[in-house]
Formats: structure tokens, sequence, C-alpha cells
């Protein structure tokens, strides 16, 4: 667990924290470079975004357990929680639309950050559940016109958000 009794100290907690942002925050950028644009091809080309998105699950994970585990009431911690959930919403949209959205690791990624909203949501007691229905809605709206490309998209999910 991050920070409390036994954990990390709080100034390595931040760095943790703040390194897991980054890599959520690049997300956006680093989805749209189209396959033209690299270097590599092939086998080398499908590592590296692979390995680019399994680090962008990983920062989720340490994301949303420091976010859910902050004091709930403080200044800091709401701005963090609504900062988080703004880098969320914007990697989800980046996952809907990149030309790499095809991809498996691209598909689970998706249903990580969509759980990773859900989660924050559910450990501020549902507080924030208007705010975050207004930036959702243009989010299943686009996933739903993007169903068709978005090849294995499991079928559930599919049905959760579209009808």
């Amino acid at each position: 667990m991050l920070g409390g009794e036994g954990g990390l100290e709080s100034d390595n907690v931040a760095k943790v924290r703040n390194a897991a942002a980054k890599q959520v925050r690049s997300l956006s950028e680093f989805l749209k470079i189209r396959k033209r644009d690299w270097r590599e091809q092939g086998a080398q080309l499908k590592t590296r975004i692979n390995t680019k998105l399994l680090c962008c699950q990983a920062a989720l994970v340490v994301l949303v357990r420091s976010v859910s585990a902050m004091d709930v009431d403080s200044k800091a911690s709401k701005d963090m929680l609504q900062q988080t959930l703004a880098w969320f919403i914007e990697a989800t949209k980046s996952c809907i639309l990149s030309s790499w959205r095809k991809l498996k690791i691209c598909e689970e990624l998706f249903c990580m950050l969509l759980n990773g909203i859900s989660q924050i949501t559910v450990s501020r007691g549902g507080q924030l559940l208007p705010v975050l229905l207004i930036p959702l809605k243009p989010l299943v709206v686009s996933t739903c016109s993007q169903a068709c490309s978005f090849a294995p998209l499991s079928l559930g999910l599919l049905k959760f958000m579209c009808l």
C-alpha cells in the first residue's frame, strides 16, 4: 500500500505518483503517432507500443491507489482527484481515437482507464458522479461511434456503454 505505516515515505510516494502521472499524461501524444511515423516496423514496433501501454497500465494502478487513499476532505486531495480523473478521461479518449485501438493491449488499457475512473468515484462515495457524467457522455458517444473499428472490444463493454 502507498503511504501509511510500513509504507513508503510521503516524499517517495509523491515521486512515484508524479512518475505515474507523467506516464498517463504522455499517453495521449504517444497514441497520436501514426504507424508510418515510427522508425521501427513490424514486431519491433508492436513491442514498443505494448511496452508503453503496459507501463501506462501500471501507472494507472499507482494513481488509483494513491488518489483513493488520500484524505477525502482536503483541498489538495480534491484538486489531485479532479486532475487525475481529467488525465484518465483524456487518455481514454486517446485510446478510442488512436490508430492503435485494434491492439488487444489498447483495449485492455481502455478498460483499465474506465475501471480506474469508476474506482476513484466509488472511493469518494459517488460525490463526483454528477461532475463526472458531463465529460463521460462524449466519451460514450465516441466509443459507440468507433465500435466497428475498435476490433476486439468486448461485447459486454459495448452493451454497457452503447445501449
